[in-house]
């Protein structure tokens, strides 16, 4: 097949006119929002666990606040990576990114103790930092999008409090979930609807990662470490979105996770992206980016 050398340099010029927007909106950011980069919310065997925060410039009165968890099969990523979540400082929150140890350095649950830590963190220090502490949204991709899901349902369930930090009387409790394309119920890996699932390419190692069990164990642990498992009548409104052609994380594997909230009287609402994967352009629509802060609004 041949390709034209108008279309090679309309592809270029596309390309460049989304580089220029991205651009546009990185300075944007900068110009309206204070940046404080790796603040440390809690050291664990001589390593220090860190965050960024970027706080609104215009911000008359404390600001509820959204805390972006990546994704990575909570074994990569990073904080500082790009994330949808930087838009919702132009609505007037302010956006912490928070890292978490991985399952190559600690199994499961060391990923949500983390996540609690830097909840707990931002609350202690929400006056410093001029926060709404009543006023937290969390939001995660993937693997973060589990970690919020389960930060949603998980309040006061001790064993998954975890004593990381500094400020474990703090309460980790968030006021509104955002789960994009994370799973909610890990017991599909391993049969739960009578065919186990075997995650693609190097996600086939996870499982054996996150739970360091016994096979026969490692359902019942699947169990513990599922949002689904801790849903209630207390439990934040939850929003969740996935694409109609995810091949990592199935809506049907959160179909029981959306009707359990239901049943429970939760606010929920899930959304299907047509055509999308796991992740992709389709998640940065502005149009759902500006519905996901109507939803967070809906929840103060």
């Amino acid at each position: 097949m041949s390709i034209s050398m108008g279309t090679c340099c309309d592809t270029f010029a596309q390309r460049n006119k989304q580089q220029d927007a991205i651009q546009k909106l990185r300075q944007l950011l900068l110009e309206k929002s204070s940046l404080h980069r790796d603040l440390e919310y809690a050291r664990v065997d001589n390593r220090s666990l860190k965050l960024n925060l970027a706080i609104p410039n215009d911000a008359t009165s404390s600001t509820p606040l959204v805390i972006w968890i990546h994704g990575g099969g909570w074994n990569s990523g990073s904080k500082d990576a790009p994330s949808p979540a930087v838009a919702m400082l132009l609505v007037g929150y302010a956006v912490a990114s928070i890292e978490y140890r991985f399952l190559d350095d600690a199994p499961f649950p060391a990923q949500i103790h983390d996540a609690k830590a830097a909840v707990r963190w931002l609350r202690a220090n929400a006056g410093k930092y001029n926060i709404d502490p009543d006023k937290f949204a969390v939001w995660g991709a993937s693997a973060g999008g589990h970690l919020a899901s389960l930060l949603g349902t998980s309040g006061g369930v001790e064993d998954l409090e975890g004593t990381v930090g500094n400020h474990v009387g703090v309460s980790s409790r968030v006021q509104v979930v955002c789960n994009y394309y994370g799973p909610t119920d890990l017991t599909f890996w391993f049969g739960k609807d009578g065919n186990e699932f075997t995650l693609p390419g190097k996600l086939a190692e996870v499982p054996s990662k996150m739970f360091r069990t016994t096979v026969r164990d490692r359902q019942a642990e699947a169990e513990i470490f599922s949002p689904i498992s801790y849903v209630s009548r207390e439990d934040p409104p939850v929003i969740i979105v996935q694409g109609d052609k995810d091949p990592i994380v199935m809506i049907e594997h959160n179909r029981g996770f959306v009707t359990s909230l239901k049943e429970n009287r939760v606010k929920v609402e899930a959304i299907v992206l047509a055509g999308a994967g796991h992740g992709g352009k389709e998640f940065m629509n502005p149009n759902l980016l500006k519905r996901l802060a109507e939803f967070f609004n809906m929840a103060w």
